[in-house]
C-alpha cells in the first residue's frame, strides 16, 4: 500500500531540481545549494555550499550532478566526492540505470562507469537532443531535435542504426525488439532495434508528456490530453486509454508492480500493470486546494515518489511516498538545520582519457 511518509515546509527559493533514490532526495539549483536529505524521514543529511547545478541524479550510493563545466559523483551518506571530471559539451542531462552513467549534452553522448566515472564510450551527435536518452538493455537511443533517432550499441558505442522520423521526438524507450518514440506531432511509433525500421504508429494527435514505459507485453505512455495509453509492444493493437483526471506532468515511471504518473496537480496516479486498474491516487497531504507541481522524481526500484509542489498559499512543499504498510502521518513543521558535513569546494577534477569520439552516419540504413 502508498502512504505519504512526511510532507515538509521548504524556505529555499528559485529554480529547483529534484533526485531520489531508495535512500535520499537531493535539491539544488542554478542559485541553491545542494541539499541532500534522508528519504525515509525528511531530515537534512548534508548541504554542499557550491550552487549552479544544473542537473541532478541519484542512484545506489551517489548523488549525481552538474555544476558549472564539471560533473560530480557525491556520496549520498556523507556527500564527499567519489569522482569528478569535465563536461564535453553544454546543457548535460544525466541519465542512470544504477550500473551506468548517460552524459548527454548538446554535441555528444558520453557513457560511464557510474562506480568509478570511467568513460566506456562516447558518440558525437548532428544535433542537440529533443528528449532524455533512453538506456536500454542492449542499446542507448537517442533523439535529436533535427528529427534523427539514433540507436548505439550500449556495449560498444557503435552506431547500429540512425534514421529520420516525421519529427522530433519527446520520449524515447528501448526493450528489445522494440524501440520506441513518442512524436512531436502527436505520433507514437514502434521501430525494429536490428534496424530502426517501422513496425508500426498511430496518429494519437496528442503529444505524449514524456518517456514510454514498457511493462511485459505491453508499452504505456502519458499524453496530454490526460490520459494513460497502452499499446501491444510487438503489433500495436491498442487498449482501451486510463482517465488521470488532470494534466500529466512527468512519467510515466513504473515498479516490479505498478506504474504512475505525475500530474500537475500534485497528485501520483498509480496503475496496476497486469490490469491497467487505477489502485491509488496519492495527493499532497493536509491540503484542500490541490497545489501547483513544480517537479516529480522516482527511485530506481520505483518504492519512493517525491514530489516538489506550490501550494495554494505560496508555500513549497515537499512530499515523499513509500510503499509498505498504509498509516496516518503527520504533515511535519519546517525542519531545523541539521549539522552536518558542510563542503565549501569540490576537488581539483580529474577527467581519464576517453576513447576516440565515432559520429552516426546520416545515412539511413536500407
Amino acid at each position: 500500500m502508498w502512504a505519504p511518509a512526511w510532507s515538509h515546509d521548504l524556505d529555499l527559493t528559485g529554480d529547483l531540481l529534484l533526485a531520489a533514490s531508495s535512500d535520499v532526495i537531493a535539491l539544488a539549483g542554478p542559485d541553491t545549494p545542494l541539499e541532500v536529505r534522508r528519504v525515509s524521514t525528511g531530515a537534512v543529511l548534508w548541504r554542499h555550499q557550491s550552487s549552479n547545478w544544473q542537473t541532478l541524479a541519484a542512484a545506489g550510493p551517489l548523488v549525481l550532478g552538474v555544476s558549472g563545466d564539471h560533473a560530480y559523483a557525491l556520496d549520498a551518506a556523507t556527500g564527499r566526492t567519489r569522482w569528478v571530471t569535465e563536461t564535453t559539451g553544454a546543457s548535460v542531462r544525466l541519465v542512470t540505470d544504477g550500473r551506468h552513467l548517460l552524459m548527454l549534452s548538446e554535441t555528444d553522448a558520453l557513457l560511464r562507469d557510474l562506480d568509478t566515472g570511467t568513460p566506456l564510450w562516447r558518440v558525437g551527435l548532428t544535433a542537440p537532443p529533443s528528449a532524455t536518452a533512453a538506456l536500454g538493455t542492449t542499446l542507448v537511443v537517442i533523439a535529436q531535435q533535427d528529427g534523427r533517432l539514433v540507436a548505439i550499441e550500449r556495449a560498444t558505442g557503435a552506431v547500429r542504426w540512425n534514421v529520420a522520423l516525421a519529427g522530433a521526438a519527446r520520449g524515447v524507450a528501448a526493450e528489445p525488439p522494440m524501440v520506441y518514440a513518442g512524436l512531436a506531432n502527436g505520433s507514437f511509433c514502434a521501430f525494429d532495434d536490428r534496424n530502426g525500421r517501422e513496425r508500426w504508429c498511430f496518429a494519437l494527435r496528442t503529444p505524449a508528456s514524456g518517456d514510454p514505459v514498457v511493462t511485459d507485453a505491453v508499452v504505456r505512455v502519458a499524453l496530454l490530453d490526460n490520459s494513460l495509453r497502452s499499446f501491444n509492444r510487438l503489433n500495436g493493437a491498442m487498449g482501451s486509454p486510463i482517465a488521470l483526471g488532470h494534466r500529466p506532468a512527468a512519467g510515466p515511471w513504473q515498479n516490479d508492480s505498478a506504474v504512475f504518473v505525475a500530474l500537475t496537480t500534485g497528485e501520483f496516479v498509480v496503475v496496476d500493470r497486469q490490469t491497467g486498474r487505477t489502485l491509488h491516487r496519492l495527493g499532497v497531504p493536509g491540503l484542500t486546494t490541490p497545489p501547483l507541481l513544480e517537479r516529480a522524481a522516482v527511485s530506481l526500484d520505483g518504492r519512493t515518489l517525491v514530489s516538489l509542489t506550490l501550494t495554494p498559499g505560496a508555500q513549497r512543499r515537499l512530499t515523499a511516498y513509500r510503499l509498505g504498510p498504509s498509516q496516518a502521518l503527520p504533515i511535519l513543521p519546517k525542519l531545523p538545520v541539521v549539522p552536518g558535513p558542510r563542503l565549501t569546494q569540490l576537488p581539483a577534477p580529474v577527467t581519464p582519457d576517453l576513447p576516440a569520439t565515432a559520429a552516426p552516419s546520416r545515412q539511413v540504413p536500407h
